[in-house]
């Protein structure tokens, strides 16, 4: 996975992209009508850099302790 600047690509709508601002600030978030959802706030798509998709979620296998 690689990030993808906003210039270039928005993500899809309604699904959760990792972000990445000027200032080294990451969150997730879904664009929305042209402005990016964190919970409940909103911030323009302009506020950030670039974005990429979330990774898989790890497996069942890996929340089991070494025996």
């Amino acid at each position: 996975m690689e990030w993808i600047a906003i210039k270039d690509q928005l993500p899809e709508e309604n699904k959760a992209v990792l972000l990445y601002d000027q200032d080294n600030y990451m969150a997730v978030a879904w664009l929305q009508n042209n402005s990016f959802v964190f919970e409940c706030m909103f911030y323009g798509i302009n506020d950030f850099t670039h974005w990429m998709p979330l990774p898989k979620p790890p497996s069942h296998e890996l929340d089991t302790p070494n025996t």
